[in-house]
């Protein structure tokens, strides 16, 4: 008996490790047909194959709560990257999507806060709650321009709208300030998007992408960028704001 329940237990194992993960193709081909996924995810997977295995664990995880602790990233002597559709917000509805397709907004002014306030609580959840609350969250195109140049100070931080001149960039990140950048179509977007420039080389600037973790793994030079900057802030913590 005891063989016979070793042999069966051998069996399984061995379908077990027969069972291979789906690629993305055969993940995205399953996202446009099962009717499982709202048509705002099934274009997001479309259009950003870096999103599909998050697309493609909408049906398992969405609707779940996430423990959230940026603790480590506060400590952070640089200004962490935050990805819109991680796992811990993505899902969470913001305007006419969800954080992972339309929470670029919250996600930048996350990063420039947990960095500069070192307050752990100011989560991209956290603040896309808040653009909601207070009217910053734009149905169907996101996030206005004024969650950034206004509703930064309910974050403990103040923003300051610089020219567009890559000089000014470079000064304010040198004095200690965070920037984020509104972006028209281009190598980040079709449409509309934020970012964060939270450094500066000789050979560029670098940029906290929260629709990218390949964008953020480079250096953008300032005439890259520059015809796609629609408006650009720095930001500072508030004298004396408390955390």
């Amino acid at each position: 008996m005891k063989k016979f329940v070793a042999v069966c237990l051998s069996v399984l194992l061995l379908v077990g490790c027969g069972k291979t993960e789906p690629g993305a193709e055969e993940k995205l081909e399953h996202i446009k047909s099962s009717g499982d996924y709202p048509e705002i995810l099934i274009e997001t997977a479309e259009k950003c194959p870096q999103t599909i295995d998050f697309v493609y664990a909408y049906p398992e995880k969405h609707g779940k709560r996430f423990d959230i602790d940026l603790t480590a990233d506060a400590r952070l002597d640089t200004v962490p990257l935050f990805i819109q559709w991680d796992e811990r917000w993505g899902y969470e509805p913001y305007g006419s999507g969800y954080i992972g397709t339309s929470g670029c907004g919250p996600t930048c002014l996350s990063m420039a806060a947990v960095y500069l306030t070192k307050n752990a609580e100011f989560s991209p959840l956290y603040v896309a709650r808040m653009a909601e609350q207070y009217g910053y969250c734009v149905p169907g195109n996101g996030s206005s321009w004024t969650l950034i140049s206004e509703g930064c100070a309910h974050l403990g931080l103040t923003a300051h709208e610089l020219p567009l001149w890559e000089p000014s960039m470079v000064n304010a990140l040198d004095d200690g300030a965070v920037l984020i950048l509104a972006l028209g179509p281009g190598d980040f977007t079709s449409s509309g998007h934020f970012v964060v420039v939270s450094g500066h080389t000789s050979e560029g600037f670098v940029v906290n992408d929260p629709n990218s973790v390949e964008n953020s793994g480079r250096i953008w030079s300032y005439e890259r960028l520059e015809g796609q900057i629609s408006n650009l802030w720095s930001l500072q913590p508030q004298l004396n704001a408390a955390n």
